[in-house]
């Protein structure tokens, strides 16, 4: 691409300073190209196939974590009323303990 932009820009010049001129053109097209900071179109499609595969495994994985967390959800509310109900008796019966540890007269 350098190349042809700079045979462009030569061939728009008169023919004696476009042999002068050509090497010095060339050298300050790459040097801003490289400044730039760009990229080759293969650069580019790689890293497009790339966020394409990381796309499609984040969808895969957020599928997996919704299902994980339904089966985790029934299991994780059953154990959390099993836990209520035993405390809740617990200080029932501790309740009903203390009741019968009062001294009768």
């Amino acid at each position: 691409m350098i190349d042809k932009l700079g045979e462009a820009i030569a061939a728009l010049l008169p023919a004696d300073l476009a042999a002068e001129l050509r090497g010095n053109i060339d050298a300050l097209l790459r040097s801003n190209f490289e400044k730039m900071n760009l990229v080759t179109r293969e650069q580019l499609e790689i890293q497009e196939k790339v966020l394409h595969r990381t796309r499609a495994r984040v969808l895969e994985l957020e599928k997996q974590v919704a299902e994980l967390e339904k089966l985790v959800a029934p299991a994780t509310i059953a154990t959390a009323t099993t836990t209520a109900e035993s405390e809740s008796e617990s200080a029932t019966n501790e309740e009903d303990g203390a009741d019968n540890a009062t001294p009768t007269p």
